[in-house]
Order: structure tokens, then sequence, then C-alpha cells
């Protein structure tokens, strides 16, 4: 196993638990308030990105890619939902005056919104605890 994999997956699984206690710790929020927010959001982004490609041109055993690949794509799901969930709330305002098109970038915008909440946290969950047993089981 490449060393540096491993470091930004521990780097990226300490800020995941950066980002918890940003959203569920009050001290935690008074800190990160504003576009200070944004800091540890990027954060984990980059190092989601990072980990996809540091694991897709790593020669390693197709169940730890597999599971790097879900911690990784469940990082950058994070970020680029977010963004898309605002740009879709930002167009649903700006085509107020066209009949069926806020309807539909709303229904995307909520779409978005979901997947920033449940799918990618759980992606990224799934990935790290797959990746934590495959390579404790060696």
């Amino acid at each position: 196993m490449n060393k540096s994999i491993r470091i930004i997956f521990y780097l990226l699984s300490s800020n995941f638990v950066l980002l918890l206690g940003v959203f569920f710790v009050p001290q935690m929020q008074e800190l990160f308030q504003g576009e200070a927010f944004l800091l540890p959001c990027f954060t984990f982004s980059v190092l989601g990105l990072a980990l996809l490609v540091s694991s897709l041109k790593s020669e390693i055993k197709l169940k730890e890619k597999r599971a790097l690949l879900a911690t990784s794509i469940g990082a950058l799901g994070f970020f680029v939902s977010i963004f898309l969930h605002n740009a879709f709330y930002a167009l649903a305002e700006i085509s107020s005056s066209i009949p069926v098109l806020p309807t539909i970038f709303e229904f995307l915008q909520i779409i978005f919104f979901l997947a920033a909440i449940f799918l990618s946290p759980i992606l990224f969950l799934f990935g790290t605890i797959s990746f934590i047993v495959i390579t404790r089981s060696k």
C-alpha cells in the first residue's frame, strides 16, 4: 500500500471529523462562521480529489481501490452537490418568469441538497469503514 494514500486517507478522515464538529458542535460553529465555513469544506474536497487521483494511479488491490474510490467520491460529491444545489437555486430565481424552468430547477435543487446531506456522507462512511476493515484484516 502506498504510504501517501494512507496519509491522504487519514487526513481526509480527520477532516470529516472536523466537519462534523463544525456542523454539530456550537463552539466549532462559532469558530467557523461565515466564509470560514468554506475552509474545511474546501479542504475536504481537495483531499477527496487527491485521494481519487492517487488511488486511480496506484497499483493496489481491487477491494482497496473500490473502498478508496467510494471514500473519495463521497468527499468530492459533498462539495459538488452543495455547489450544484446553490447553482440551481440561483437559476430558479433568475428564471422565475419562464413557466416550467423554475419547477425543474427547484426539483434539481432538492435532489442535490439530498445528495449533499445524505448520499455523499453515507458513501464516504461506507468507503472509509470498508477501507479500514480491509486493511486491518491483512
